[in-house]
């Protein structure tokens, strides 16, 4: 096995594709993928030479490689070629598919921007310009169905009666990340009177970003924004809390 073919598996690259070159150093790996050529074919053997492809070399911060910062390089034969591939991304996204799902589950969780460039070894400018690609729709997750706990909240549109029915507190006071009270209030089916100027800038700019989603995931990753704002700043919202608990 060569080491290109050693590289394209420890990549998981499938059959259609072929990793051409590599440079190594001990910061980075940089691995060139290219269309695999074709089988052999005719009287003398020979390999049917990949046809040349006249498209910008797109570069994508890929997941480690052996604990080394892998970045992937690619020409795609066609606008679609790449796909649903792991090791690609979106076109003027920085990471790819494998890299921007490890970026949004942490992001999901709520943790620290600066920890997230710090675990994972990105640029913060390469993690806003993903996170400005997931608020506006352009980024996708390519995860598996909602497992996290706001899954049930964005299943189907809740009607404003049955969000006040179903709201729950927990011992500080603020429903569960699952309650549909929070979709419910992003969506602005369920009226509270907001007092508290960052409550009223947070829901302002959460309402402007999800009429631009449709991904699930992303959308779960809002109402959790939400309701972590809620548990954090639960003593300065002692009037929008009593308004939830009357909901009851």
């Amino acid at each position: 096995m060569t080491e290109t073919e050693l590289l394209g598996g420890l990549l998981s690259i499938d059959r259609g594709w072929a990793v051409n070159s590599y440079q190594m150093s001990a910061s980075r790996v940089d691995v060139w993928i290219a269309p695999r050529a074709a089988p052999a074919r005719g009287w003398f053997g020979q390999s049917k030479r990949a046809p040349e492809i006249d498209a910008a070399e797109a570069v994508w911060r890929h997941t480690n490689l052996c604990c080394i910062p892998c970045y992937v390089h690619v020409r795609a034969p066609t606008p679609h070629a790449l796909d649903g591939l792991p090791w690609a991304g979106g076109s003027d996204l920085p990471f790819s598919r494998a890299m921007g799902d490890r970026v949004f589950a942490l992001l999901a969780e709520g943790v620290d921007y600066a920890a997230i460039c710090n675990v994972l070894g990105i640029s913060f400018a390469d993690l806003w310009k993903y996170k400005v690609a997931l608020d506006t729709g352009r980024a996708r997750v390519s995860k598996q169905q909602p497992t996290t706990a706001g899954a049930a909240a964005v299943a189907t549109p809740i009607p404003a009666a049955a969000a006040a029915a179903a709201v729950g507190f927990d011992a500080d006071g603020v429903p569960d990340p699952a309650d549909p009270v929070w979709q419910a209030l992003i969506e602005g089916s369920v009226a509270l009177n907001v007092r508290t100027l960052s409550l009223k800038l947070l829901l302002t700019r959460l309402r402007s970003q999800w009429a631009m989603l449709d991904d699930e995931e992303v959308k779960i990753a809002k109402i959790r924004e939400l309701q972590r704002y809620f548990l954090k700043s639960a003593g300065v919202l002692g009037y929008e809390l009593a308004q939830l608990r009357r909901l009851q």
